[in-house]
């Protein structure tokens, strides 16, 4: 097994992929699958992203339909699109900050670099 961080391990045999989380495996794919790219490019830039167990809860939250009304709320401009904001809070509620003023307790930098920003939005008083 190859450790990737503290808590995510990766395995290939039989053509498959494997990942781990500690000594119990939570994925499994093809080798040659898409979704290898994914989690190689997830995991293997960012070795030390305390929050990248956050994006293993994106397929859930896209079944349970976060994103379904998004479309009321693309008129909307500023620095982040409507898509960062919600995946945003979800990422927060997910993480247990039970109100916005608490996101000074989350890493939000690493928190943004799940979403490809350099920061999630936070509320500053």
């Amino acid at each position: 097994m190859t450790i990737v961080n503290l808590h995510i391990g990766v395995q290939k045999r039989n053509g498959m992929v494997y990942y781990f989380n500690g000594s119990l495996p939570f994925y499994h794919h093809r080798a040659d699958d898409r979704a290898s790219t994914l989690f190689q490019s997830i995991f293997g830039n960012h070795y030390d992203l305390s929050c990248g167990g956050l994006l293993l809860t994106l397929p859930s939250l896209s079944t349970c339909g976060l994103l379904r009304h998004i479309s009321r709320f693309e008129d909307v401009s500023g620095y982040y699109t409507a898509t960062q904001v919600f995946i945003s809070l979800a990422f927060l509620m997910l993480l247990r900050v039970n109100k916005l003023e608490q996101t000074d307790t989350v890493p939000v930098g690493e928190s943004g670099r799940c979403l490809g920003l350099d920061r999630i939005p936070e509320v500053k008083t």
